[in-house]
């Protein structure tokens, strides 16, 4: 893997230098997660959690009292919530495992993590929540992360309920939304889901 991270100036549409990544971070895209924030860029590394100090050009890792759990190849997924100033971290904790509804919730101001959700949804390997984690945004005017899937319970699946957290209750909710064209399927490595603020 290449031990190094690249710095692109939009302005200048060119690369501008590189700097090698602190041990315990390297580049494996399979278990990079990297979102903007208001207190800079923010890395999600397997168990462990970045912020990038621009002025020094470096990746600082945080140190929290509570273990994040593992990021995975589409298993996994990040939001922040510019609300609360915090980062949602979302996980199966392991490649096709049942997911068991814990939110990894990220304080930028304590930079502590509290688990939220955790047992509100049940672990039943006979009829998992298939819930694709790896795609979501947060609209801030419903206060609500959005997830780029319908609800699947074990091989049920809801057509016209998609996969929301409340982030106002930190509670798990569907949302009812109608498709325009029916059988449509959402929740593959092959879409995404973003927020267009202007609109």
């Amino acid at each position: 893997l290449d031990p190094y991270y690249y710095l692109y100036d939009p302005a200048n549409t060119n690369w501008v230098s590189r700097h090698r990544l602190p041990a315990g971070l390297d580049s494996n895209g399979e278990r990079l997660n990297v979102r903007s924030t208001k207190n800079g860029l923010f890395c999600w590394y397997v168990n462990s959690m970045w912020l990038f100090e621009h002025t020094k050009m470096e990746w600082k890792k945080v140190e929290t009292k509570v273990k994040v759990g593992t990021s995975i190849v589409d298993g996994s997924g990040m939001v922040y919530d510019s609300k609360r100033d915090r980062m949602l971290c979302f996980t199966l904790g392991g490649y096709a495992k049942p997911f068991d509804g814990v939110v990894y919730a990220l304080d930028f101001k304590t930079q502590q993590i509290e688990m939220l959700s955790k047992d509100e949804i049940k672990v039943n390997p006979a009829k998992p929540w298939n819930i694709f984690l790896r795609e979501m945004t947060y609209l801030p005017n419903e206060d609500l992360v959005l997830f780029a899937c319908q609800l699947e319970i074990g091989k049920e699946r809801f057509n016209d309920l998609f996969v929301g957290y409340d982030t106002a209750k930190n509670t798990w909710v569907t949302i009812k939304l109608g498709l325009s064209a029916k059988g449509t399927n959402f929740g593959s490595v092959c879409q995404s889901i973003a927020y267009d603020e202007k609109r």
